[in-house]
């Protein structure tokens, strides 16, 4: 953005069981000022997807790491972008989203079915 400074503030709350966190963006130029707030929201990863990696993971004997997605949304706009649940296994990346009966692998060019995991990681050991 040529001639704009970009200021970025950040506040963290929490609402019941899900965990919000506010990012404000502020648009500087001249005199004009244009604010953004994009909201991201946690989402938490399902009993049954926790179960299904889990077994997954111990049938391939892999160790992993499984990070929750969120959810992250320009106020005032119908822009959104869906962060998905993230399992870590030997340096490789799986995006996984519930409900979703596709793995994608180190991004989104390539993927494979959520019942060939098994054999995929123990291929990739």
């Amino acid at each position: 953005i040529k001639n704009k400074s970009i200021h970025f503030f950040c506040v963290h709350f929490y609402l019941t069981t899900s965990k919000y966190r506010l990012v404000f963006l502020l648009f500087e130029n001249g005199s004009e000022e244009f604010f953004m707030k994009v909201e991201v929201k946690e989402l938490k990863i399902s009993n049954e997807l926790q179960k299904k990696i889990d077994m997954i993971c111990r049938f391939a004997g892999v160790s992993s790491n499984l990070t929750s997605g969120c959810v992250k949304n320009i106020k005032g706009t119908n822009i959104a972008y869906v962060k998905p649940h993230i399992l870590s296994v030997n340096g490789n990346d799986y995006l996984l989203f519930e409900e979703c009966d596709d793995v994608f692998i180190n991004g989104y060019s390539k993927s494979i079915k959520l019942k060939d995991l098994c054999m995929y990681l123990k291929e990739t050991k």
